[in-house]
């Protein structure tokens, strides 16, 4: 669940047109493309431990495309899409034959900020606002995922420092 750091926008990017890919295979936090040896993400790590993992993404797609599986991440989202991302993965993993909600363990990243702390600060009279908008949105996704998805753990991942 993201922006674009867990899209994996402009991830294997080498020239200006590629900066609208999305190489959700290479992101960090959910990326499963090839092994750990050629990409350093979590997934590629657990993979060589459980080789059943499931739910990565593994190649280059958009949120709303299948391949993406459990990357529910879109560029230029900010605080206030999480709920929707939220729902959106638990709906994507109770429809997933290969997943048992109430028996399988999950992991759930969480980066998101980034967007907020760059743009809404610049219009708003009291830039303290954002922080505490984003800290509402995050309990409130946090709540949705705790009672939607037992037995899962949710990692959230500061915003980089941006100044």
């Amino acid at each position: 669940m993201g922006d674009s750091y867990t899209a994996g926008a402009a991830g294997m990017s080498t020239r200006i047109e590629h900066i609208l890919l999305e190489n959700r295979g290479v992101a960090s936090p959910i990326g499963g493309q090839a092994t750990w040896r050629q990409f350093f993400t979590i997934p590629n790590i657990l993979k060589v431990y459980n080789p059943n993992l499931f739910g990565y993404s593994f190649t280059d797609a958009s949120s709303f495309q299948r391949i993406s599986r459990f990357n529910v991440a879109e560029s230029g989202a900010m605080s206030r899409d999480m709920p929707y991302q939220a729902w959106n993965l638990i709906k994507r993993m109770r429809s997933n034959p290969n997943v048992n909600i109430t028996k399988h363990w999950k992991m759930v990243f969480y980066w998101i900020g980034t967007n907020d702390f760059c743009s809404d600060m610049c219009y708003l009279d009291d830039p303290s606002v954002v922080i505490e908008k984003h800290a509402r949105e995050l309990a409130e996704t946090l709540r949705i995922l705790r009672d939607n998805l037992p037995r899962t753990m949710v990692n959230v991942i500061a915003s980089p420092q941006t100044f």
